[in-house]
């Protein structure tokens, strides 16, 4: 394993630890507001609202116009590309290696991508058994603990294949959470998705987070 995937491993680990879980409020999904041009004029429109706006070849003629945010919102480095769904904020670090992404939204769901590069399947097994390794050590080392833990299986999505691996974790909190960490290849490309929720929210994650393991693949 090549060392700039082990360092890229123990921040990820770091990362997964990082990501609070937190009740939704209306702070965190604001409504937007968005500027339509017609016939070189401008109207504000607010995400959802409708405002009528008149045809200036034809005064008497008027069209009803509504802004809405699409389900799926698109993605792409400059290696991968996927689907994520839109009620989550996306962040990405640009690093030139083991780029990571991360997808938070405010009812209690994560997902963490992490880019490790050229790779085949052939690597999956190892990269996973070695975040699991770090992840265990870290939740001790910061007062966590681990409750159980699931044998690596075999998943298939849209664009990948790899392994899945869940963890059920209580952080130093007291709080519970589970950790799905999948490691996939795609195109020549290998790269992880851990989905990471509380026990209420898991129904959720399982249905938030399947546009991004649909479609998620090397460009």
């Amino acid at each position: 394993m090549k060392h700039p995937r082990l360092l890229a491993i123990s921040a990820l680990c770091l990362m997964v630890l990082a990501v609070r879980t937190r009740e939704a409020g209306p702070e965190d999904l604001p409504v937007q507001s968005f500027e339509l041009i017609c016939d070189g004029e401008s109207v504000t429109v607010r995400e959802g609202e409708t405002v009528t706006v008149k045809c200036s070849a034809d005064p008497t003629r008027t069209h009803s116009l509504q802004v809405r945010r699409k389900t799926e919102q698109d993605y792409a480095t400059d290696a991968l590309a996927f689907r994520y769904h839109s009620s989550f904020s996306l962040r990405d670090d640009h690093d030139t290696e083991n780029r990571t992404l991360t997808l938070i939204i405010a009812e209690g769901v994560s997902i963490v991508i992490t880019d490790f590069g050229d790779g085949t399947e052939a690597e999956i097994d190892g990269l996973l058994a070695t975040f699991a390794g770090r992840l265990k050590q870290n939740w001790t080392a910061n007062h966590g603990k681990l409750i159980s833990e699931t044998q690596a299986a075999k998943v298939k999505f849209g664009r990948s294949k790899g392994k899945l691996a869940v963890f059920h974790y209580q952080d130093p909190d007291g709080d519970q959470h589970f950790a799905r960490v999948h490691v996939l290849a795609a195109g020549g490309r290998v790269f992880s998705c851990t989905v990471q929720c509380t026990p209420e929210q898991d129904e959720a994650a399982t249905r938030l987070a399947e546009p991004t393991l649909r479609s998620i693949g090397a460009k």
